[in-house]
């Protein structure tokens, strides 16, 4: 079970390994930590859950979290596995309404709270880290109205073909490493593990890429383009740095030069 150790403030440079807290400056970062609550949480425990009242602000600074979203069968998808340090927000953080998403942990963790009422009246004293706030929530609804358009426009070959593409340029050569197991790219594209490797499979007996674990080679980028179709928008949907596209509960870009774990 979960447990509440008290008011004891964690160090305000986790904050500043994130973008938007990170123009604020290591006073004001500080200042804000000293009002954050701790919890300690054994794995497997659940952080928040879906449609419960949103307590905050969670800041993970030790262990691992799993976001997942209801489907509407009634399972679970997986959005992402975040590694401690992350700066995790939910829609019911800014609007005072529910959770959009659930938070499990997946090994020990350290998760400090920052209310919302706190949250909110630090957001009101400090309008450059709400427009930094703001700009960010944009660039996370940027990419899923790309996402949306992807899914309901093209088939699981021209969305993998298109994340690809964005994996691609992201790195600037052919060479890259998908920055996540299969599996998650396969939640990632509203689809199955089993669909994404038989399409890789595919993409590499018909000579578009090479495929070694999360090592891929393109070795035909006009053909892997192609084989994108329409779906080749300019706005990237998967970035390697970036959450997935689901702006109702995302982890907040890290700073540059902040490695992730």
């Amino acid at each position: 079970m979960a447990s509440d150790t008290g008011p004891k403030a964690f160090s305000g440079d986790i904050l500043l390994q994130t973008a938007a807290f990170a123009a604020l400056g290591r006073r004001r970062c500080s200042a804000l930590a000293l009002h954050a609550v701790e919890h300690v949480y054994a794995k497997g425990e659940m952080v928040f859950s879906e449609e419960s009242p949103a307590d905050g602000v969670f800041i993970l600074t030790a262990g691992c979290l799993r976001l997942m979203v209801r489907t509407a069968v009634g399972g679970l998808l997986v959005l992402r596995d975040e590694a401690a340090p992350a700066t995790i927000i939910t829609a019911g953080s800014l609007d005072g309404g529910p959770n959009c998403a659930t938070a499990v942990t997946t090994s020990d963790s350290t998760v400090y709270i920052l209310m919302r009422d706190v949250f909110v009246r630090f957001c009101r004293r400090n309008p450059d880290f709400a427009i930094c706030l703001l700009s960010e929530i944009g660039s996370h609804l940027r990419r899923t109205s790309a996402f949306i358009d992807l899914i309901t426009a093209s088939g699981i070959s021209q969305r993998l073909a298109k994340v690809l593409i964005d994996l691609m340029e992201e790195a600037g050569k052919a060479n890259f490493v998908l920055p996540c197991s299969q599996t998650e790219l396969a939640a990632r594209l509203g689809t199955v593990r089993e669909l994404v490797n038989r399409n890789i499979r595919l993409l590499e007996a018909r000579g578009v890429l090479q495929c070694s674990g999360k090592h891929i080679h393109v070795t035909d980028g006009p053909a892997l383009r192609a084989a994108a179709g329409s779906s080749g928008c300019a706005t990237a949907v998967f970035e390697s740095h970036a959450a997935p596209p689901n702006p109702a509960c995302f982890v907040l870009e890290r700073s540059k030069g902040t490695r992730h774990e």
